[in-house]
C-alpha cells in the first residue's frame, strides 16, 4: 500500500477511528483477522476518500492517485537511502563488497 501518512502515530489515529467505525456499523461483518481487515480494506478507503476530499478529486481519479503512490522527488529518494544505508551502517549490518 503506498504511504499518505506521516507518522506512527498518524497510523495509529487512522487505526483507532477505523476501529470504532468498524464496531459501530450496524451490519455485523464476520472477518477472520480484524486487523488484517482494517488495514487491507479499510485503510485504503480512508485514504482514497481523503485525497478525494483534499485534492477535490472524484474518488475514482483519487483512486488512480493512490495506486500510483505518493510522488517523491529524486532528491527526497535519494536523501532516504543514504539515511537508511548510514544507519544500517552504524548498526553494523551494511556490508562493503
Amino acid at each position: 500500500m503506498p504511504v499518505y501518512l506521516d507518522s506512527e502515530e498518524q497510523h495509529d489515529k487512522l487505526f483507532a477511528f477505523l476501529k470504532t467505525v468498524l464496531h459501530r456499523g450496524p451490519i455485523q461483518l464476520s472477518f477472520t483477522d480484524e486487523v488484517v481487515f482494517i488495514f487491507d480494506v479499510l485503510f485504503p478507503e480512508a485514504i482514497i476518500y481523503g485525497l478525494s476530499m483534499q485534492d477535490n478529486l472524484s474518488l475514482q481519479e483519487a483512486e488512480q492517485v493512490f495506486f500510483s503512490g505518493p510522488a517523491y522527488h529524486q532528491s527526497e529518494v535519494e536523501e532516504f537511502c543514504q539515511r537508511i544505508k548510514k544507519d544500517l551502517k552504524k548498526e553494523g549490518r551494511l556490508f562493503s563488497w
